[in-house]
């Protein structure tokens, strides 16, 4: 049960994606297999919404990545994440965009 009640919630990527193996590594040494595709499937599925386009690219294009290079591809988009959101430019455009307009910028 805890493996499908997954959920990242506000857990580090990092912090998450270790608890999702040792679930695995628990049933393992009870003798209950747990298959990589459904490690990788309820792993996925707990991710939440900041995970969404990943989630897409990796169940829209099978095969599925085994549990080893799924952490690698979560950890590497969740870095990407994290510099798009640092970035001097992001945080300007950001910015800009929550300027209200004024009548003469409606104008131009």
């Amino acid at each position: 049960m805890q493996l499908l009640d997954l959920n990242k919630g506000t857990q580090s990527v990092d912090t998450y994606l270790r608890h999702a193996k040792s679930i695995a590594d628990a049933l393992i040494s009870i003798n209950k297999l747990v298959p990589d595709e459904d490690l990788v499937i309820a792993t996925l599925h707990g991710l939440g919404p900041d995970y969404l386009m990943l989630r897409i690219v990796l169940t829209q294009n099978p095969p599925l990545p085994d549990f080893i290079e799924l952490r690698a591809r979560i950890l590497s988009f969740d870095a990407q994440q994290s510099r798009l959101a640092d970035s001097p430019t992001a945080i300007a455009l950001f910015n800009h965009n929550q300027t209200p307009f004024t009548r003469r910028d409606h104008c131009l």
